[in-house]
């Protein structure tokens, strides 16, 4: 599941305690980021509660200095369901003048392990300007990195943000003054700056974080990338490792040595292995195994699978529901039509292939 903004919300109190604010989501398994803005340095003993039951972690702090301070305070959550009018609210030990609130979901995120990994993130900057911003790097790619910024109560105008960036909520005036906003990235990012351009200059204060991809339910360590197109899945893992996946009506496992990269074509997979090895793919009715010594994995057609395992021996052809394959000295093949079952035995290994 990509990941996606699910819901957000804004909310300000002026001199309290308590800040409520109400979020709706639409997907179970969301993380849920609030930033509260207030005008004052930064307390301690801040909490959060909601009525949904979520369990609250703060993440980050930044604070303005000087008589005026702005303190945003970043928390976040795992919320299993989606939320219905949740109210989240936010307490000080003590009265702040405003309180502002900016809550969003964001779906498709991992619940295990939430934020990317990178020693710069959660980043946080004190900025007087109009520019307020912070530089953090990634780890992984598609992160949803997001920021958020709280400054005093004169009234100002977000002009720009930065290239690809989307506003979640903003507070312009009737401080304390802030936004949020994000952006999902393909690609590891480097030295990113992210921050707002402000029509006025003020003592700002800034977080920004990342927020990483679900897994998926798959996981390759020192492997290459794992495509998931359809009902089907396609994966690849070192020497004298075993890789099983399951999607749908397609089952493959393998662990190759120095095979080539496993394809698939509509409801039909072919696994690889090295000498010596069994590799099983099942695809709807379609079975086929495959032991090749440098050899090439050739291709499918319709539901009809042809595999060979030769040693300097040519693959003839396919036609229908017919396969025909050929083996080095030695070898036996037997095929029969209808039900084709193919079977091949090349030096030291064994190949069955039913279709």
């Amino acid at each position: 599941m990509a990941l996606a903004l699910d819901g957000h919300a804004t909310h300000r109190t002026a001199t309290s305690l308590t800040d409520v604010s109400t979020l709706t989501t639409t997907s179970a398994n969301d993380i849920i980021v609030a930033f509260f803005v207030y005008n004052s340095a930064q307390q301690t003993g801040t909490t959060v509660s909601d009525t949904a039951g979520l369990t609250w972690h703060q993440r980050a702090v930044s604070v303005t200095t000087g008589a005026k301070a702005i303190t945003v305070e970043e928390w976040y959550a795992v919320a299993s369901a989606a939320l219905t009018s949740d109210s989240i609210t936010f307490t000080l030990p003590t009265t702040a003048s405003n309180i502002r609130s900016f809550t969003f979901g964001v779906s498709g995120a991992d619940t295990t392990s939430p934020f990317d990994s990178n020693s710069s993130i959660p980043a946080t900057a004190k900025v007087t300007g109009t520019n307020p911003s912070a530089t953090i790097s990634t780890t992984n790619a598609n992160d949803f990195i997001f920021a958020a910024y709280g400054s005093g109560a004169v009234t100002q105008t977000i002009t720009a943000y930065p290239t690809g960036f989307t506003l979640i909520d903003s507070a312009p005036s009737s401080g304390p003054n802030g936004a949020d906003e994000y952006e999902i990235f393909s690609t590891v990012q480097t030295s990113l700056a992210v921050g707002f351009t402000l029509s006025t200059s003020l003592a700002c204060a800034v977080i920004v974080d990342a927020i990483v991809q679900a897994s998926g339910g798959v996981s390759v360590t020192g492997a290459e990338a794992v495509a998931e197109s359809g009902s089907a899945v396609v994966s690849e893992k070192p020497t004298g490792a075993e890789h099983v996946a399951e999607s749908s009506s397609v089952v493959f496992s393998q662990a190759p040595k120095v095979t080539e990269t496993v394809s698939e074509s509509g409801k039909a997979v072919v696994s690889e292995k090295p000498a010596g090895s069994e590799a099983v793919g099942e695809a709807s009715s379609v079975h086929v195994t495959e032991h090749p010594v440098g050899s090439e994995h050739i291709a499918e057609a319709s539901s009809v699978k042809y595999s060979q395992a030769p040693i300097g021996a040519e693959t003839i052809s396919e036609s229908g529901k017919a396969v025909v394959s050929e083996k080095p000295t030695g070898a036996e093949t037997i095929a029969e039509t209808e039900k084709l079952v193919v079977s091949e035995h090349p030096t030291g290994a064994e190949h069955v292939a039913e279709a």
